[in-house]
């Protein structure tokens, strides 16, 4: 909602036809259909509305993809399981929501892809996710180290809105630094709504959190708020052998719930 998807939709058009780039080739990329057809879609949009861009490129809707000029630049949207991911000599990538990703391969494919040209540009754009084994949290993790002088690399900008895990997610205050488009396309009142409703349903904060917030959580949803979770906390005495707990009762039990990633509850 913050116009990250347009922005890259932008950066494809500009691109494609001020950038001089003989032969450009430019993809988007997705971990699904439908958000690879939405950057096409934006960039298709602005090309049919100006009547200038329009007389000089072709639209494909069917094939997602776009010919400018004669045809030498060629942008295509692509998708997690898209056939044809190699082989390509990539001159500007966009990842879009790349906390989708299933896997790290088209990520790096494309990345490879860009070894030939004189200036490539690689963007990520993205939202916060929850599993912290993926490509997107690795890049997110890198980002954060190249902004905050860790890593130097003068080729790598990290643009990074977000509020911090300390803040009070509750506070309008919280929400415009991880929102710069609050007011504009992001309505005050659909936030304040959405914040209500995370308060009052303990499975809504993590989500909250996650896609108003840009807040890395530790897990997709959780059944207890964190303000009763911490309210609840107390000291353990690492003294008290286990076998005198109480949770050994007979009539209780523990659940271990195995997904694609470890996960005990």
């Amino acid at each position: 909602k913050n116009g990250k998807t347009p922005f890259a939709a932008g950066i494809i058009n500009y691109v494609a036809f001020c950038d001089g780039e003989p032969g450009a080739q430019i993809y988007s990329a997705a971990g699904e259909r439908e958000q690879a057809a939405l950057v096409f879609r934006h960039a298709a949009g602005m090309v049919h509305r100006n009547s200038e861009l329009n007389s000089q490129s072709r639209v494909y809707r069917t094939y997602k993809s776009i010919e400018y000029g004669g045809g030498s630049t060629v942008y295509k949207a692509l998708s997690a399981d898209s056939d044809t991911k190699h082989g390509l000599n990539a001159h500007l990538v966009i990842n879009d929501e790349l906390h989708v990703q299933p896997n790290r391969d088209l990520v790096d494919t494309l990345e490879t892809a860009t070894a030939s040209r004189t200036q490539p540009l690689t963007l990520h754009i993205t939202t916060a996710g929850f599993d912290r084994s993926t490509i997107c949290y690795e890049k997110y993790d890198y980002a954060k180290k190249v902004r905050d002088g860790i890593i130097d690399n003068p080729y790598f900008l990290p643009v990074i809105y977000e509020a911090d895990t300390e803040d009070d997610w509750t506070m309008e205050d919280t929400w415009a630094k991880a929102n710069p488009n609050l007011g504009v396309s992001v309505e005050i009142d659909y936030i304040r709504q959405a914040c209500k409703e995370a308060q009052q349903i303990p499975a809504k904060e993590n989500t909250f959190k996650r896609l108003h917030l840009n807040i890395w959580t530790e897990q997709d949803v959780r059944w207890i708020s964190s303000d009763k979770w911490d309210e609840l906390a107390g000291k353990v005495d690492t003294d008290v052998s286990i076998s005198n707990h109480s949770f050994l009762h007979p009539e209780r039990t523990l659940s271990i719930v195995r997904r694609k990633t470890a996960c005990l509850t």
